[in-house]
């Protein structure tokens, strides 16, 4: 698969929003993004070599949601000097696993700094060659989001856009179902508890659906064809620390 038809699936997953809605309020920390059926093996790999490009990631890592291999998986960043935390709150790095819907060609890149950067061109050429050699396919994507050494905060608001423009503000401390459209399509966003999520969505592939829901500051949510946005508003101003 080549750059371009890679960038066009990242652009499909709800953590991408600056190729989707091109803001630089929604621009994350570095992200890297695997299409592969053997992350436990091909992830280690390369975030050792993002550690040799100075791209640091921390230390401490998270799984978000269940993966086939996630013994290994562990075992692999173990050996490799990361620690396991079965909480996500004060993880340098948390890593997730979606289903895209269909086989593509395995692949990999990182988002950073608002732009794809393309780990392909440095050292890592080798492993993609490998990755790609015979007829392998995969339906499986990993997000390794690098959060940096940091405090989490709890979220007090949310933040809605739809095509890049800001529409509504929700509480946190709201018990609520919105529902919001655009010319693309619609949305029913659910708040409770703190936290927020995507509970219908009228895109074919359900990515944001599927999402796990957010309540910290600056996680997000992305519909990327319908072009909505779901942020917990970031603020210097937090009484509430998390981890």
């Amino acid at each position: 698969m080549n750059r371009r038809n890679f960038i066009q699936t990242l652009v499909s997953v709800p953590l991408l929003s600056q190729f989707v809605l091109g803001s630089k309020k929604t621009q994350s920390a570095a992200e890297l993004h695997l299409i592969s059926e053997t992350p436990h093996y091909i992830l280690p790999i390369l975030l050792g070599e993002l550690r040799k490009n100075n791209v640091n990631c921390g230390r401490t890592f998270s799984l978000l949601n269940h993966f086939p291999e996630e013994r290994k998986l562990v075992l692999g960043l173990e050996k490799k000097g990361w620690s396991y935390s079965s909480s996500g709150r004060s993880s340098d790095l948390l890593i997730s696993s979606r289903a895209i819907g269909y086989e593509i060609r395995p692949s990999f890149t990182m988002a950073r700094n608002g732009r794809v950067w393309d780990i392909r061109s440095e050292k890592l050429f080798p492993l993609w060659k490998e990755m790609n050699g015979g007829n392998s396919l995969s339906s499986t994507l990993t997000i390794a989001s690098c959060q940096g050494p940091k405090h989490r905060y709890a979220g007090k608001s949310v933040s809605i856009f739809s095509q890049g423009s800001k529409i509504d503000d929700l509480s946190l401390a709201a018990n609520k179902v919105n529902i919001y459209e655009n010319d693309l399509g619609r949305i029913s966003v659910s708040v409770n508890a703190g936290k927020v999520w995507v509970n219908e969505s009228t895109c074919r592939h359900k990515i944001c659906r599927l999402t796990p829901p957010i309540s910290f500051a600056g996680e997000r949510i992305i519909c990327a064809p319908n072009r909505f946005l779901i942020e917990i508003d970031r603020t210097s101003l937090v009484d509430t620390s998390i981890g």
